[in-house]
């Protein structure tokens, strides 16, 4: 009961700052998207092994609003799943920027996902409303007793 408390307290607190993350006005005391993902996965993944790098284009993508809205819903929405079904002990989250690109992997040691149930279109559903929100690519790949990595492509914006 009192991790149940936990999990719920830490996904509170990081909502509550992606919300203050997203109003906050632009200037030099916003932290980067890829600083505010990695505080996320201090807070979230607490409780496990968890690892988090970045190369060094990442550290300086800013996307639109909007997109930055709907890449933090889906890795707060991934984060809660690891977290509440995959049973893992340990996760790792890889961001990159490369081929104007911005990628993002999350891998985790967990129980995986059935096949059959991988094919239902209500599982990960909201991952696959947020993919598409964001034009990205969106792949899943899980095997029963091997974990699960969900790997999310966006398009950078041009720059001008």
């Amino acid at each position: 009961e009192l991790k149940r408390i936990q999990r719920i307290a830490a996904e509170t607190v990081s909502a509550v700052r992606d919300i203050v993350w997203l109003l906050r006005p632009e200037g030099e005391h916003r932290i980067g998207t890829v600083e505010h993902l990695r505080e996320t996965s201090s807070i979230m993944l607490e409780s496990l092994d968890w690892k988090f790098t970045a190369n060094e284009g990442a550290w300086h993508v800013e996307l639109p609003d909007e997109a930055t809205r709907h890449l933090f819903l889906f890795f707060r929405e991934a984060l809660h799943n690891v977290i509440r079904h995959s049973k893992a002990a340990k996760v790792e989250v890889q961001v990159e920027e490369a081929g104007g690109r911005f990628r993002l992997v999350i891998s985790d040691d967990g129980i995986g996902i059935e096949p059959k149930r991988l094919e239902r279109p209500a599982t990960l559903h909201a991952l696959r409303q947020r993919s598409e929100a964001l034009r990205a690519e969106f792949v899943v790949d899980s095997r029963p007793g091997e974990g699960t990595r969900l790997t999310l492509e966006v398009p950078l914006p041009k720059r001008r």
